[in-house]
């Protein structure tokens, strides 16, 4: 969610000014096909109190258009070891509408 961050700056945790979520196993690949998933972990310090979690992701599609996608998920440790089903997974937006396979053509 920052830039040119460390490990902890993937997450925007609400209402908190530092990040207490880091990357705890990093992406176990840099890209994935329909139906295939990319995974990662993540650990938190230790709280007590409910969290709304924040974190995005950025993916290019077949013709080179780039999209981000926010998600939120929230939990508290100490209410439940589960998550919530409190969590939003919002529509991707294209960033970049670059058609990388417009020009990739040409008629002789």
């Amino acid at each position: 969610m920052t830039q040119n961050g460390g490990l902890e700056d993937y997450f925007k945790t609400g209402r908190l000014k530092e990040n207490i979520h880091f990357i705890h196993e990093y992406l176990d690949k840099q890209y994935a096909f329909p139906g295939e998933t990319v995974k990662f972990s993540a650990c938190c310090k230790k709280h007590d109190k409910a969290h709304d979690v924040f974190f995005k992701i950025k993916f290019k599609d077949l013709v080179g258009r780039t999209y981000e996608q926010e998600f939120r998920f929230q939990y508290c440790h100490k209410i439940t070891n589960n998550f919530s089903m409190n969590h939003t997974s919002n529509l991707p937006v294209c960033i970049e509408d670059d058609d990388k396979t417009a020009n990739s053509f040409s008629i002789i």
